[in-house]
């Protein structure tokens, strides 16, 4: 008979009285399920079989028992589990709200980035474009038409054809070659 209620399950009576036993005593449903793991190696009440949901009844009506004869003794035991369970639970709702929060906060966060990086980018474009006009200008700088020596400061624009030169020679220079064909 014992092979039999290994390979029956928990029934839903066993596993209401689990839950009520363990709700008197102040056990919180987190606790009993991490004891049923370690002790059964079960992922959750409902997988246990029928023989091992009555040795937790039995276990938990023990427990019940002890703290019965302590409270009998003015321990209040009994009353500070269930006053314990009951902040576990409410601590465990703020978590809950807090988490909730928190992934909002991110999310505000992270959009917030976007926005900053999509800035930080269009400026990062902007700098580039100043960048390149200024290397472009750079490149710009007039040549001598004659020499091809990059003009600095004083030079010369040729009058009539609006050509640069660096000196005086090289524009007298460029008129007679010119002036030639």
């Amino acid at each position: 008979m014992t092979g039999n209620n290994q390979k029956l399950g928990v029934t839903n009576k066993q596993i209401r009285a689990i839950y009520a036993i363990a709700r008197e005593q102040g056990i919180s449903k987190e606790r009993l399920e991490k004891h049923i793991k370690k002790k059964y190696g079960k992922e959750s009440i409902s997988d246990l079989t029928l023989q091992e949901a009555s040795e937790l009844i039995d276990c938990l009506r023990q427990i019940e028992a002890v703290n019965e004869d302590r409270d009998k003794n003015g321990d209040g035991i009994k009353e500070i589990r269930k006053w314990l369970t009951r902040v576990e639970e409410r601590l465990m709702i703020l978590e809950t709200r807090y988490e909730k929060v928190l992934d909002r906060l991110i999310g505000e966060i992270e959009l917030k980035q976007g926005v900053r990086l999509a800035e930080l980018e269009r400026e990062v474009r902007a700098i580039r474009g100043m960048l390149k006009e200024y290397f472009k200008k750079e490149e710009e700088t007039p040549k001598c038409a004659v020499c091809g020596k990059p003009l600095q400061g004083d030079y010369r624009l040729g009058k009539k054809t609006k050509i640069y030169f660096c000196s005086e020679e090289c524009e007298k220079e460029w008129i007679k070659e010119h002036e030639q064909k």
